[in-house]
């Protein structure tokens, strides 16, 4: 493969990623899974090599993590969940 070629399949990969990645966010965006760290992973690999993403509605590119986002738990009056905080780690 000549360096045109590679440089041609480069901007493919990265016009596939751009399309796809607000998809993958609404996809990992408050889950408990490792789906938010692989995306979150994922985009930032995108962005060291120089990809740049436009915010989604919430105005963030990265996804938040349902298990460990108070405020997401708030929201959908989870109240039995306990977070690991300084005071409840008090001996």
């Amino acid at each position: 493969m000549n360096k045109k070629e590679l440089e041609d399949k480069c901007k493919k990969l990265e016009s596939i990623i751009q399309d796809i990645q607000y998809m993958a966010k609404r996809y990992a965006h408050g889950r408990m899974s490792t789906a938010v760290s692989q995306y979150n992973n994922a985009i930032k690999l995108a962005q060291e090599l120089g990809m740049t993403f436009p915010p989604d509605t919430d105005g963030l590119i990265e996804a938040k993590d349902g298990l460990f986002d108070k405020a997401w738990f708030e929201s959908r009056k989870l109240n039995s969940v306990k977070f690991i905080t300084e005071e409840n780690n008090e001996k």
